[in-house]
């Protein structure tokens, strides 16, 4: 072992939040939420999801510069069958190393302002148009083509509502506009084209 001992390193204060109703727990990211240091105590605030109802106290152990954060359950309660986001205040005496890394469950987690898990946003280009978009969370956004004449609306991954293409031609053949309606007729936007083929913007 080296650096400080684990004997020497304990939570002198500690508090749970409530249930949070207004995440989504299963894209919620284990992460430090805040982490200060005052001398030799470490202030640290973690957030991840877990099962309702119930009372968590922590254990903790310290060993080459690495913090290890469990929770075991409290006698008291009876678990509910449903998962929640929670967040967790520590203050701990007895650490004073500027570089910690602080595993929960022996998987290491990072001081973040995300707190879902994030992805590169990914899109299609479509006759010019940016559609079939995620954005860095992983959610649907937009205008998400399905066939030739339909398409869904998404906001956050969620439908808003389900419309179809309507598209206008030129005598030439070439295509005049393309608006996107909802199905009541609402029109969400259109594109509009020359004669020649060139894009009025």
């Amino acid at each position: 072992m080296f650096g400080q001992k684990t004997d020497s390193v304990k939570v002198i204060e500690y508090s749970q939040s409530a249930c949070d109703r207004t995440s989504d727990p299963d894209r919620l990211k284990p992460r430090i939420i805040s982490l200060e240091h005052h001398a030799d105590t470490l202030n640290i605030e973690i957030g991840f999801a877990t099962t309702c109802c119930l009372e968590y106290i922590p254990n903790v152990k310290y060993s080459a510069d690495t913090l290890y954060i469990s929770y075991k359950v409290k006698d008291e309660g009876e678990a509910c069958m449903c998962i929640c986001c929670y967040s967790f205040n520590h203050k701990i005496k007895g650490i004073n190393t500027p570089k910690l890394t602080v595993k929960l469950y022996d998987q290491v987690i990072e001081l973040s302002n995300e707190k879902y898990w994030t992805y590169e946003p990914t899109f299609t280009i479509l006759n010019g148009d940016t559609v079939n978009r995620k954005d860095k969370y992983g959610l649907k956004q937009w205008i998400w083509i399905t066939t030739s004449d339909n398409f869904i609306k998404y906001k956050d991954d969620r439908i808003d509502k389900r419309g179809k293409i309507h598209r206008e031609f030129y005598g030439n053949g070439k295509i005049k506009k393309q608006c996107y309606k909802t199905s009541d007729g609402e029109i969400l936007y259109c594109r509009q084209w020359t004669r020649s083929g060139r894009e009025l913007k």
